[in-house]
């Protein structure tokens, strides 16, 4: 396996001083050293077309080459600045692309990742983007100077694509510690809102932690609820909610969103606030953090969600960061019927249980229970 250390080595080799991107779990090895090291500039953004664009400024300034990290899922959000900022046709920007491969063929991955995988390399090839592939067998020094060379002769982005197992995992890494003194546990948030629940409710839960320790609380309850776990499509899952409630605006519907995933797509909320929808809960459970894909923090704790909110013409905003002002926080959001959408955030410590489930492999029948569950 690669020694991420190494690696990091390997690109400041190539004159790269300049990281940028997502978070990815395949790739969180290798960001937690680039995190911890203090040896590139590096830049956690709100997603991955950000990320594309915030490398082009950099390279167009100093004339250095970028580095961008990524999921292979980002690479949806990424296609439009690569195609129409990047690319060698358009303004000739180069930049390294670091992409991890889930869903890759021959090597088990959760279903919301098998399609996009099936695509990975053909897509890159169609964007005309040259590929490298990065394998624990590697030889890293000579894929990183051979990529980097190649962008900066094509003026073009270049793609490195990980495969899963790739990075070693250093003894001494661990999860980026919170620096927080808050009490609430996302568990805790999550079975004080079942508590409220009267069963007619329709839930949508946002990627990662969330949905998994929801699926789980479910189950200890041995309750046959319907909800949608968005285990993909990261920083949609309120406009999917906002759907649902759109088109059934007699029923109470529940967003619960993470701060990496709102942070990603947070001009969604705007529409949100003027949506009439008045049965619509937007609850952000923020802990400061990418939690389940390494720890690495977001800026969630550092901005003033509810003044977003406020300011997008949420009806109702309301905030907790403790067990008191949650309940009461709950009470209000549940027992009130503003003029139009709720927006409440929590705030929260990190933390998951070490054997955390995974919802059921099977999407289309958890589709279809909770499109039954709608129409009940």
């Amino acid at each position: 396996m690669i020694d991420p250390r190494d690696f990091l080595t390997a690109l400041k080799q190539a004159g790269i001083d300049f990281a940028c991107g997502v978070p990815d779990s395949l790739l969180k090895e290798f960001l937690l050293t680039l995190q911890t090291s203090g040896q590139l500039e590096h830049h956690i953004v709100a997603n991955e077309g950000a990320a594309i664009a915030l490398a082009a400024g950099h390279q167009m300034a100093s004339g250095k080459l970028p580095l961008v990290y990524m999921q292979n899922s980002g690479l949806g959000n990424a296609v439009s600045p690569l195609m129409s900022l990047a690319h060698k046709r358009v303004y000739a920007i180069p930049m390294l692309l670091l992409i991890g491969h889930r869903g890759e063929a021959g090597k088990h991955d959760e279903p919301q990742h098998l399609a996009m995988g099936e695509v990975t390399i053909p897509l890159l090839a169609d964007m005309g983007i040259d590929i490298f592939s990065l394998n624990q067998d590697s030889d890293i020094r000579n894929i990183v100077q051979e990529a980097a060379a190649m962008a900066c002769e094509q003026s073009s982005p270049v793609a490195i694509v990980v495969s899963s197992g790739t990075f070693l995992a250093l003894a001494s890494d661990a999860k980026l510690a919170s620096k927080s003194n808050l009490t609430l546990t996302r568990e805790l948030v999550l079975n004080t809102v079942l508590d409220y629940l009267d069963g007619l409710e329709i839930i949508c839960s946002t990627t990662g932690f969330t949905s998994r320790e929801l699926n789980d609380l479910r189950l200890q309850r041995g309750t046959a609820a319907a909800d949608f776990l968005n285990v993909g499509a990261m920083g949609h899952v309120a406009q999917i909610a906002l759907g649902v409630a759109l088109a059934k605006p007699d029923k109470r519907v529940i967003a619960i969103d993470g701060d990496g995933s709102l942070i990603m797509h947070m001009g969604s909320m705007a529409s949100e606030g003027l949506s009439g929808a008045s049965k619509f809960l937007h609850l952000l459970i923020n802990n400061g953090m990418h939690e389940s894909v390494g720890g690495q923090p977001t800026v969630g704790l550092e901005i003033d969600f509810c003044a977003i909110a406020r300011a997008c013409n949420f009806k109702q905003v309301l905030a907790a960061d403790n067990l008191s002002s949650l309940t009461e926080a709950l009470a209000t959001a549940f027992n009130t019927n503003s003029a139009g959408p709720t927006f409440v955030e929590v705030k929260i410590k990190p933390g998951a249980k070490e054997k955390l489930g995974r919802p059921s492999d099977n999407l289309r029948a958890a589709k279809k229970a909770f499109s039954a569950h709608i129409l009940s």
